[in-house]
């Protein structure tokens, strides 16, 4: 810019709203599944809880623009609406814009201020990357050709059917290198608002492969409901779609009287993923939900942390009175972690006062305790959960237990997370595969000369 006086359409351009709420009087900070090109930020309040959310985008002008998940009217709003919400004259009255230029002015003069090209915030602009992908789902065709599916054992029978048929399409790449196309298996990843992502499949030349196009942390490969269906038997949950399609061809007479949705991830577990699974739960209310997650480290961490980050107890019948005689345990906030040789389990719980976050953290000692005490001859080298205490003040207390970060560990931490989080509920269902996963059974059942089953019930 030059010394020209700026004009209000200027300011939208010239401060990158990312930036500027994140100046430390405002009080924001950068909120869970932020990126870069899709920044969320948000205030807490002195409890820790989230008072204000806001998603930055550029609108289709090119202007740095912020909306709110929690208030359906803060949407389009500029960096002008927030310096007008935030600044008021010693009569308690908005800003006016005269008043605005100068905040802006002085925020462009400071050493604060980062020109938009040089921030670490490239925000993506929504229409254009909703264009982008709107074209990626156009060229999603017919699935037509069936080999990367065929090779794994899936049937046309069940790529057919009408849970599925829908979901699974062929997606044409053709490698600028070598000039060459490939056929792809496309599954749809669906959220609130309809197709949010797309998983891609193939495998050449021995070798897999295996991406997503869109935001696959915010949405989830699901199985197709009858028309109507307000309630289901089953919510089954998966890594990959190809094991959900593995599941249901090799127990398809067990499902003939049932109503199931299979929800595949198609990787690691997300926050988003986890919020649309409590949605499913909520609206469709299943009486079992079962965890078909790998059987290896990953798949068992897997089962570990989609249990301590659900909240789900008041969706379930069953938990009525476990809710109402331990509220703290059934709404703590536990979140997994694991990391070279080391794996950790933290619970934190929101306490009334300093007296009841003594009480949580001495009962979780308490369940930790009688815990190693029960499965000591199952614990990998006898070693046992160890528990210390994190933070202890009046609205909040924390522990985390840790241990040995490998696959018996991690089962154990479920076993866990199930007695003190759920009380044991009859809701969740493990379902292991005998083999890695349930695409491998399914190959291995396939095998004429293979005696081995494909289903074990935990």
């Amino acid at each position: 810019m030059t010394n020209k006086k700026r004009t209000l359409e200027d300011y939208k351009f010239d401060i990158n709203l990312v930036d500027f709420i994140l100046q430390p009087h405002y009080g924001f900070s950068v909120a869970k599944r932020s990126t870069n090109r899709h920044p969320r930020l948000e205030r807490k309040d002195e409890k820790g809880n989230v008072v204000e959310l806001y998603v930055i985008q550029k609108n289709s002008k090119g202007h740095f623009t912020y909306w709110s998940p929690y208030d359906n009217s803060i949407k389009g709003k500029t960096v002008i609406d927030f310096v007008q919400d935030r600044h008021f004259t010693k009569k308690g009255e908005p800003f006016n814009l005269g008043m605005v230029r100068g905040v802006l002015d002085s925020y462009i003069a400071g050493d604060k201020y980062i020109a938009p090209m040089k921030s670490n915030y490239q925000v993506a602009n929504v229409d254009r990357e909703k264009d982008k992908f709107l074209l990626e789902i156009k060229a999603c065709k017919k699935y037509t050709d069936r080999t990367y599916l065929h090779q794994r054992g899936i049937s046309d029978k069940t790529i057919d059917h009408p849970m599925f048929s829908r979901v699974i399409k062929n997606k044409p790449y053709t490698d600028a290198e070598n000039n060459k196309e490939y056929i792809n298996t496309a599954y749809f990843m669906i959220n609130e608002d309809g197709i949010g992502a797309i998983n891609i499949k193939n495998r050449v030349g021995g070798k897999s492969f295996s991406g997503c196009i869109g935001e696959r942390g915010t949405a989830l490969v699901c199985s197709m409901l009858p028309q109507g269906a307000k309630k289901i038997d089953q919510l089954i949950i998966t890594e990959s779609f190809d094991d959900a399609l593995s599941h249901y061809q090799m127990n398809e007479d067990k499902f003939s009287n049932k109503v199931v949705r299979y929800a595949s991830t198609s990787g690691s577990l997300s926050e988003g993923q986890v919020e649309l699974l409590e949605k499913n739960i909520q609206k469709l209310s299943p009486e079992e939900f079962v965890i078909g997650s790998d059987n290896d480290l990953g798949g068992e961490f897997f089962r570990a942390k989609l249990m301590g980050n659900m909240q789900i107890n008041q969706f379930l019948s069953e938990q009525k009175d476990f809710v109402a005689d331990n509220p703290s345990f059934a709404f703590v906030h536990i979140d997994c972690k694991r990391e070279n040789n080391i794996g950790t389990i933290e619970f934190v719980f929101s306490n009334k006062d300093y007296e009841k976050g003594i009480k949580n953290i001495s009962e979780l000692k308490d369940y930790s305790t009688l815990f190693n005490e029960k499965h000591k001859d199952k614990i990998i080298d006898r070693e046992p959960f160890s528990f210390k205490v994190d933070v202890l003040d009046n609205d909040k207390s924390s522990a985390k237990i840790t241990f040995k970060n490998n696959k018996d560990n991690w089962f154990l931490a479920a076993e866990f997370i199930h007695d003190v989080k759920y009380d044991r509920c009859k809701f969740f269902k493990r379902e292991l595969p005998i083999l890695k996963d349930f695409n491998e059974d399914l190959q291995a059942s396939l095998d004429k000369n293979s005696n081995k089953g494909f289903e074990i019930n935990v």
